[in-house]
């Protein structure tokens, strides 16, 4: 969609954060622990979830309760079939979520538990 600026030029709409998290960009995506990432976290597959996906698993967590990074990792991976959750785009997630998803009634910020490392 195209808008006009103050100058009456035609320049594309910007994308609200909402419309950013739902395009998941091919995420959820199920790829191969490579060598680099084997000498941390073993052999196996790891699934790169979709910030919308972190967001599911942490609504299920009661009012009152957390829920650890390595907890949503692993129920991410069991989702998937896969040996791993990726470490960094779980705990990257939780960052991008909360305030667009306030207006959503997520409990993001309220429901997240960090643990030493990742």
């Amino acid at each position: 969609m195209l808008e006009a600026d103050i100058w009456g030029k035609s320049m594309a709409r910007r994308k609200t954060w909402s419309e950013k998290l739902e395009n998941s960009k091919g995420l959820p995506k199920v790829e191969e622990i490579t060598d680099k990432m084997s000498k941390r976290w073993g052999t196996g597959t790891v699934v790169i979830p979709a910030p919308m996906e972190v967001d599911e698993v942490m609504r299920r967590v009661p009012e009152g309760k957390l829920i650890t990074i390595n907890e949503i990792r692993a129920v991410l991976a069991r989702k998937h079939g896969t040996t791993i959750g990726c470490p960094i785009t779980t705990a990257f997630s939780p960052g991008l979520l909360p305030t667009p998803l306030k207006k959503r009634g997520s409990r993001a910020e309220k429901t997240l538990l960090l643990t030493g490392g990742l």
